[in-house]
C-alpha cells in the first residue's frame, strides 16, 4: 500500500511541476497583451520585399523608384535602415555596399554627402534617406521598416529614426532581430506596432540561437508581431502557439511565387514577397 501512496504522490508531483514548466514556457513566450492598432490594421497586409523591384527594368532594391511602384501598385513594401556616420537613416539592406552599390565601404563609417552621391547598381539612383522615402509615401501605403543595428548603436538608431517618424502621419510597423530595437520601442514608444525578426541561426552561439530562434527573446521584448523566415515557420511549434494561443499576427518572408503566397496564406500569415506580384 505504501508503494501505492508513493507512485501516486510521484505522479501528482511530476504532473504538477510540468504544469509550472508549461506555465513559465507560456509566460516567456507571451506577446504584448494589449493589441496593436496598425498591426490589427494590416494584420493581413502582404508587402513588397524591398519595394516592387526588378533590376531587369533598372529598378533597384531599396531604391526609391521601386517604392515608387509599390506605391503606384497599391502595395505597402518593406524595407531596412541603417545609421550613417554622421547619424543620419540611410535606406540599404547589407552593412557593406559592395553588392547593391559597387563599393566596399561600410554603411556606418560614411556620411550622408558620401552616401548621396553613391549609385545603386543597375541604375543611377542615388542610395536613398528614410526621409526621402516618407516624403515618397506620403501616409499611401503602410510601411514595414527593418532597424539594422551595429554593435551598440540601436539606440542611436532608434533614437534618431523618430525623429522622422515622430512627424510622419502614414502607417508604419518597425521589426528588427536585434530584441533591444524591440526593448527600446517598449520603453520609449510602447504604442508603435514592433514585430521580432527571427530565424534558424543568427549568430555563432548555439544556446542563443535556440533561444531566438523559439522566440524566447519575448520576455523581454513582448513583440505585437512574429516576421519568420519561409524555410522554419511551418515546422515551429512555438509560431503555432503564439498564433493559436494568442492570436499573433505573423508575416513570412521572402515569399518568391504564388505557391509559396498560398501556404502562407493557409497559414493565416501574410507575406513579405518578391519578384512577383499576387
Amino acid at each position: 500500500m505504501e508503494y501505492v501512496y508513493f507512485f501516486a504522490n510521484l505522479g501528482v508531483v511530476i504532473l504538477i511541476t510540468a504544469l509550472v514548466l508549461l506555465a513559465v514556457a507560456l509566460y516567456m513566450l507571451l506577446p504584448a497583451i494589449k493589441k496593436n492598432r496598425t498591426v490589427e490594421k494590416h494584420r493581413k497586409t502582404n508587402f513588397a520585399h524591398r519595394g516592387l523591384h526588378d533590376i531587369q527594368k533598372g529598378i533597384p532594391e531599396n531604391s526609391l523608384s521601386a517604392f515608387g511602384e509599390a506605391v503606384k501598385s497599391g502595395f505597402g513594401f518593406e524595407f531596412d535602415v541603417h545609421l550613417t556616420k554622421d547619424k543620419n537613416i540611410v535606406v540599404m539592406h547589407d552593412t557593406s555596399l559592395k553588392r547593391t552599390a559597387g563599393k566596399g565601404a561600410l554603411v556606418t563609417e560614411m556620411t550622408t554627402d558620401e552616401l548621396k552621391k553613391v549609385a545603386l547598381l543597375g541604375s543611377n539612383e542615388p542610395v536613398p534617406f528614410l526621409s526621402d522615402v516618407l516624403e515618397l509615401v506620403d501616409g499611401r501605403v503602410p510601411l514595414l521598416i527593418e532597424l539594422k543595428t551595429d554593435g551598440k548603436n540601436y539606440a542611436e538608431l532608434c533614437e534618431n529614426c523618430f525623429k522622422l517618424l515622430d512627424k510622419y502621419e502614414g502607417d508604419y510597423l518597425i521589426e528588427s532581430f536585434d530584441p533591444r530595437v524591440l526593448m527600446w520601442l517598449k520603453k520609449n514608444r510602447k504604442n508603435i506596432a514592433r514585430g521580432q525578426l527571427a530565424t534558424g541561426n543568427i549568430t555563432k552561439n548555439k544556446f542563443l540561437n535556440f533561444l531566438y530562434r523559439n522566440l524566447f527573446s519575448n520576455l523581454i521584448t513582448r513583440p505585437h508581431f512574429i516576421a519568420y523566415d519561409k524555410w522554419n515557420y511551418k515546422k515551429l511549434f512555438v509560431l503555432k502557439v503564439l498564433k493559436s494561443i494568442f492570436g499573433t499576427a505573423t508575416y513570412i518572408w521572402t515569399i518568391r511565387d504564388m505557391k509559396e503566397f498560398d501556404e502562407v496564406e493557409k497559414h493565416g500569415s501574410s507575406s513579405i514577397f518578391e519578384n512577383f506580384i499576387p
